[in-house]
């Protein structure tokens, strides 16, 4: 009897039956490329077949034995990852079932890299200075505001559109951004503080945190009313409000919420965050015992006040201070603003509510006018939810990106439907897209180069 118990022991252990090798492990992350969250990229083991997909926002879950695997993550434009899941990391890193990867970024293929001969006359540098390095730029006035780094030295030139000197501003503090607000200042960001140029010379100085603060909500400003702009539910319900300059009277415009995604960052926040498990028969013992279930009994009261949620200065923290990449990814993904702004275009307002595919149209004093169906961020996934205005606030464009490409769509703002299309099909992640006398500009990285982090090059490119 005994050699028997001793044979079926053998064979249970190498079908790994009955051991702790038969168990399941639930593995976490979320998976980007270039800071955008990178959706349907297949989770296999090893060389097998795809188990899972992230979703929309780069996520994923899967299970997997308890045992010593390799994950390959493979996606149709990016290089296949594979990462090692060895029984001693299982080990040190697996809490209550689970095992928590992080971030991973994806590269892109290498053919997707290659350098770009620019033959058509359609597409130019819009700057060609190779000793100046450009941070950062903006359309103002008519002109390019340029933030340079030249000789090792900062500073802002203004130049005409073509690339003649107009005026030069040395900076002496380390500035990186441009940020022009709904007023049409313009304004130089440091790490810790915001610069305001007015007439070729710094204005004012404002802690960045005050800044945002203070700017952050002011979204168009017309000749008789501010429109603000504020979010709340984890940044899913945006609300505008319309201030009278005269009088400072304050009246509700419109509203908008996320609903489905609002209640997912709750839950997320309440599990992932501030700790309390999907686990029901989790309940450690001792002190940290009493700490867990004193904690999880004033959530479980606050959140049947109703009133739990998370400022926007506390989603900056977790972002800035957190190592937890549940926090980063709480904070970076699902609590990016729910997107439907509040555009002016020809002489009236736009509210483009994405939730429910319609833009409605209110006259400058905040009087609804109309409603117009739209489909465009419903029928294609490579929706990037963005609206860009060229300067002359005439057109308007939703940006859409595929495999690093992006392309423009034009809008009709009388059916809702799209009647022109551009491509920027030169470079990849083409950033900071800004469009004025039928030309669109943007920065981009040469991702081929060692300086790619620092240096960006400025290019227009001719659309109809």
């Amino acid at each position: 009897m005994g050699l028997k118990i001793k044979i079926l022991l053998v064979i249970f252990s190498f079908l790994g039956i009955g051991t702790a090798f038969s168990q399941k492990i639930s593995v976490t992350g979320w998976i980007s490329i270039n800071a955008y969250p990178l959706e349907n990229v297949n989770i296999s083991l090893g060389n097998n077949s795809p188990i899972a997909k992230t979703d929309s926002k780069g996520y994923f879950e899967i299970n997997i034995p308890n045992q010593p695997v390799t994950l390959q993550f493979s996606h149709v434009s990016c290089q296949t990852r594979n990462i090692k899941l060895t029984k001693n990391r299982m080990q040190k890193q697996v809490e209550k079932g689970i095992l928590l990867l992080g971030h991973i970024e994806m590269e892109l293929k290498t053919e997707q890299l290659e350098t770009v001969e620019v033959t058509a006359f359609r597409i130019e540098k819009a700057y060609n200075k190779p000793e100046a390095w450009i941070l950062d730029y903006e359309l103002t006035n008519g002109n390019l505001v340029l933030l340079l780094l030249e000789d090792k030295k900062r500073l802002i030139r203004t130049v005409d559109f073509e690339g003649r000197t107009l005026q030069e501003l040395p900076l002496k503090h380390p500035c990186k951004n441009l940020f022009k607000d709904c007023f049409g200042n313009l304004h130089a960001l440091s790490q810790d503080s915001a610069f305001q140029i007015e007439k070729n010379q710094i204005k004012y100085r404002f802690a960045l945190r005050q800044f945002f603060s203070l700017l952050r909500p002011c979204v168009v400003d017309t000749y008789r009313f501010l429109y603000l702009g504020s979010l709340s539910n984890f940044n899913q319900k945006i609300e505008y409000t319309k201030v009278c300059k005269a009088t400072s009277e304050r009246q509700p415009l419109i509203s908008v919420m996320d609903e489905k995604q609002a209640a997912f960052n709750k839950r997320f926040y309440k599990e992932d965050i501030l700790g309390l498990d999907k686990a029901v028969n989790y309940n450690p013992g001792g002190l940290a015992g009493i700490k867990w279930r004193e904690r999880r009994e004033n959530t479980s009261n606050t959140m049947k006040n109703g009133s739990l949620d998370i400022s926007e200065d506390e989603i900056d923290a977790l972002l800035n201070t957190s190592d937890d990449w549940k926090k980063q990814y709480f904070g970076g993904v699902l609590c990016r603003p729910t997107y439907q702004p509040l555009k002016r275009i020809n002489g009236s307002l736009y509210l483009f509510n994405h939730l429910e595919n319609k833009v409605i149209r209110f006259d400058l004093d905040g009087n609804q006018l109309a409603e117009i169906p739209t489909r465009y961020a419903k029928d294609d996934n490579a929706w990037a939810n963005e609206i860009i205005v060229n300067e002359e606030e005439t057109r308007c464009f939703a940006k859409f990106l595929n495999t690093g490409i992006v392309t423009l769509k034009e809008i009709d703002l009388e059916t809702g439907t799209i009647k022109n299309t551009c491509k920027i099909e030169q470079h990849i992640f083409p950033e900071k897209i800004r469009i004025q006398n039928n030309e669109v500009y943007y920065l981009y990285r040469d991702y081929k180069k060692q300086d790619r982090n620092e240096r960006r090059y400025l290019w227009k490119q001719r659309i109809e």
